[in-house]
């Protein structure tokens, strides 16, 4: 079991439990495009989907965690066999940077395992919030995937929508605060500093960084000649 399945895992439960209803999606009718889902369905779907995610985590996080060692084992068995890569196609070798690969894939197995056990945190605080019925019957869904009727499950989504989408919208923003900061951390590390080019934030050593103000002070006088301001 990983993210991929249990995606697709979701897609066959939507594909089941809407089956018969007013909102099942008939297969002739997916790639139509005079076929829409209504806003709001679609924004109850999209909830589910991040449900149904959170709630299995916990246990993907587990299963990675059992497999962790061995995920370890396979890096060192990799690199025992690895005398260099090519220089030709601007890939590291020698066993100092192969460890330092080691490190980096442990490091970054490490947080999608922690990342999985905030999801099922989320998920688990969404349901604390809840009031009591709708608490159940998520709960009974998510959690141990009893049969639910579409319409009493899609009530008590709908019942709770923007309190629930706020959670998530909150979350998604720590995360990507957080994925900023280490950013910068790794990359104040190499000596590279954040430059905004435009609208986009590109790291930069001194001398990148100096070499770009130059480039731009000769792009700026070049135009001030052209338009006959200098």
């Amino acid at each position: 079991m990983n993210q991929s399945t249990l995606s697709e895992s979701f897609g066959q439960q939507i594909k089941d439990l809407t089956a018969g209803t007013i909102y099942e999606v008939q297969p002739d009718e997916i790639d139509s495009p005079d076929k829409t889902m209504d806003q709001e369905e679609a924004r109850i779907r999209s909830v589910m989907y991040n449900l149904w995610m959170g709630a299995q985590s916990k246990h993907l996080a587990k299963r990675m965690k059992d497999r962790q060692a061995a995920h370890y084992e396979q890096l060192y068995e990799f690199s025992y066999g690895v005398v260099s890569y090519d220089p030709e196609d601007r890939m590291v070798k020698g066993t100092e940077n192969i460890a330092l690969m080691i490190i980096d894939e442990k490091r970054a197995f490490a947080k999608r395992i922690a990342n999985l056990y905030a999801e099922h945190d989320t998920f688990r605080s969404i349901m604390a919030s809840l009031d009591e019925p709708s608490r159940r019957i998520l709960t009974q869904y998510f959690m141990h995937h009893n049969k639910v009727d579409y319409e009493t499950l899609r009530q008590a989504l709908k019942k709770n929508l923007n309190k629930i989408e706020k959670v998530f919208k909150s979350d998604e923003q720590r995360k990507e605060d957080r994925a900023d900061r280490e950013e910068e951390e790794e990359q104040a590390a190499l000596g590279r500093v954040p430059v905004m080019v435009g609208r986009v934030k590109v790291f930069m050593s001194k001398e990148e960084h100096q070499r770009h103000i130059e480039e731009q002070r000769a792009l700026s006088e070049d135009l001030m000649t052209r338009l006959g301001l200098k």
